[in-house]
């Protein structure tokens, strides 16, 4: 299956949950915190040069964030660390790409009041690349690099019977040595506290 495809059927299913979402929080609020703490994980869609080289798999990733932003103001900030993991299938062996760092992002909420609110969110981080391979009886390390990287995406918070969660779907390029960069689309859903 091609990264287009597993790209279009990732997208899809975030549309859906996205409908899914707006119809059943028809009668409650998106809470209006000033400070957010947040956990969220989804799947990992490796795209570009990058992603073809090494052979990558979908991955999946994780992260944790502390947002700040007034109620009902649209702008608002947020530290993030992450990390995601790709696995690669080798004639040698198996082996996995891992992406570990923190990125600072700006957060501009479209409508800020009902139960459903969209937001588009960008920013820059440092992220850690390693490529790590198994072969049979060794274990060995081909490539670690600390890089500059920016994202960009969309998201939405909503509330689902007491709990504030988020849906996001970004963009995100980590500019690697060789005039290559490791570009991801995660889509992840979360939970805000």
């Amino acid at each position: 299956m091609t990264s287009i495809v597993r790209l279009m059927r990732g997208c899809i299913a975030s549309a859906a949950l996205l409908a899914i979402g707006a119809e059943t929080l028809s009668a409650q609020q998106a809470s209006p915190r000033t400070i957010n703490v947040g956990l969220a994980g989804g799947v990992a869609f490796p795209v570009g040069d990058f992603a073809d080289d090494a052979d990558l798999e979908n991955g999946f990733t994780v992260l944790g964030y502390l947002g700040w932003q007034p109620a009902f103001q649209p702008f608002g900030i947020r530290g993030e660390v992450s990390y995601t993991r790709f696995g690669v299938d080798t004639f040698f062996g198996d082996g996995d790409v891992t992406k570990l760092g923190g990125a600072a992002n700006v957060i501009l909420t479209v409508s800020n009041d009902g139960n459903f609110r969209p937001y588009v969110i960008g920013g820059a981080g440092v992220y850690n690349v390693k490529e790590k391979f198994d072969a049979d009886i060794i274990e060995f390390e081909t490539d670690d690099q600390t890089k500059l990287g920016l994202n960009g995406g969309v998201g939405a918070r909503f509330r689902l019977g007491g709990i504030n969660g988020t849906l996001e779907a970004r963009y995100l390029s980590v500019f690697l040595e060789g005039d290559r960069n490791m570009n991801v689309i995660p889509i992840t859903i979360g939970l805000e506290f």
